[in-house]
């Protein structure tokens, strides 16, 4: 069971870079978030219909996908009684849960120069955006993003297999094999020394400069979070395979965090397509934990984990953030339900013993949400939600078990 405290002590405990497990009992009116950002249910429905006039040209252009009929989903796998994984490890096309937000974000934009350039109708097979005439049109539009590595990696695979030049700002935390396979696609990388947020500023001020381009916020997007948000339509139906009076059970969803629009979407998703059991479990290293900060100390004003001497520095990259969206934070001041951090050494401890059980390759940045189960011992379903690993080479994963 998580502990409730007041603001000052968690300040503190994050300051000294202690592993938490705290409740968050200061909630927002997710209807007030709604009304202040402009979201709502009807979103979540019009982004998954956008996803289904896609999917024939995901299935032509990724074969990979021809299980799930183009559609960007991964198998929720039962693990003991009442504890399962939910797998964006091991999503088709780029491997990690940053290909429903980042494929998404570049589909809309996309669909947006087609039908405004009178090339398709709404109601078109768009398995002909994979002609070339389409890749060529394309080619005139640069996808500009700021990235620690796996959202960069999605945008970067589906912005070149439509024709888009791509541009991506990569922070001091990125993987090298990820910079060579977004560079071996014909991807720009720009290295900074600096961490996400400089990357991400980097990558803004580019875009002001190029009209000719499309800047994919990963601080302030709600087509990114929009697109995480469609996951729950499908897990819905997973849940309900397994545990079918799921409605009258307690729904723990660990969620690895960094900027926040992944959680934050999926959460939100979750709200609407599945109920208020659910509860969401925010999951950080302890050297980024910047919505814990942001949701728990500084009420969302868009504060830099720095400001309380914390320095970026984890083996988890997907998670090496220290301000967090001002969009997610607000949403997951609403709805998450508690916060977990965790110091590396934790985190790389449970991936060995997560791959020695059951020779799933993931990476430091999902592992840390099966810590969840392990420490919440409420009753109900639990489900951790493993965020990356497939695409890492074989020979850097080793490492991680040395």
């Amino acid at each position: 069971m998580g502990v409730i405290m007041n603001t000052k002590n968690i300040e503190t405990k994050l300051k000294s870079l202690e592993e938490i497990f705290i409740i968050n009992k200061n909630k927002k009116d997710i209807k007030l978030v709604e009304k202040n950002f402009d979201i709502d249910k009807n979103m979540i429905h019009e982004a998954n219909s956008r996803l289904i006039r896609f999917s024939p040209y995901i299935k032509k252009v990724f074969p990979e996908t021809s299980d799930t009929s183009g559609m960007i989903e991964s198998n929720l796998r039962q693990i003991d009684n009442n504890f399962f994984i939910k797998e964006d490890s091991h999503l088709k096309i780029s491997g990690s849960i940053k290909a429903r937000g980042g494929i998404y974000s570049v589909l809309k934009y996309a669909e947006e120069l087609a039908l405004n350039n009178s090339l398709i109708g709404i109601d078109d097979d768009y398995s002909i955006l994979a002609n070339e005439n389409f890749k060529k049109f394309f080619s005139n539009y640069t996808i500009i993003v700021g990235s620690t590595g796996n959202l960069g990696l999605s945008i970067g695979i589906i912005s070149r297999a439509l024709g888009f030049r791509v541009r991506v700002h990569m922070s001091r935390d990125a993987k090298i094999w990820k910079v060579n396979r977004l560079r071996n696609l014909g991807a720009e990388v720009i290295l900074h020394s600096g961490d996400f947020t400089l990357a991400v500023s980097k990558a803004r001020k580019e875009s002001l400069d190029n009209k000719q381009s499309k800047f994919i916020d990963d601080e302030n997007s709600k087509d990114l979070f929009l697109g995480y948000s469609v996951a729950a339509i499908n897990l819905k139906n997973q849940i309900e395979r397994y545990i079918p009076n799921y409605k009258n059970e307690d729904i723990y969803v660990y969620l690895p965090c960094g900027v926040g629009g992944g959680p934050s979407g999926i959460a939100y998703g979750m709200y609407h397509m599945i109920g208020e059991n659910v509860k969401p479990i925010i999951c950080e290293p302890v050297n980024a934990p910047s919505m814990a900060y942001g949701v728990l100390v500084s009420k969302c004003n868009h504060t830099h984990v720095e400001e309380i001497g914390i320095n970026i520095n984890t083996i988890a990259d997907g998670l090496a953030v220290g301000r967090a969206s001002n969009l997610a934070c607000n949403v997951l001041s609403a709805l998450s339900y508690a916060f977990i951090t965790k110091n590396d050494k934790s985190m790389l401890n449970i991936l060995k013993d997560f791959y020695g059980k059951y020779k799933i390759k993931i990476e430091p940045s999902a592992a840390i949400s099966l810590f969840g189960p392990k420490i919440n011992n409420n009753k109900g379903i639990h489900i951790s939600w493993l965020t990356g690993g497939s695409m890492m080479p074989d020979e850097e994963f080793k490492k991680y078990l040395l």
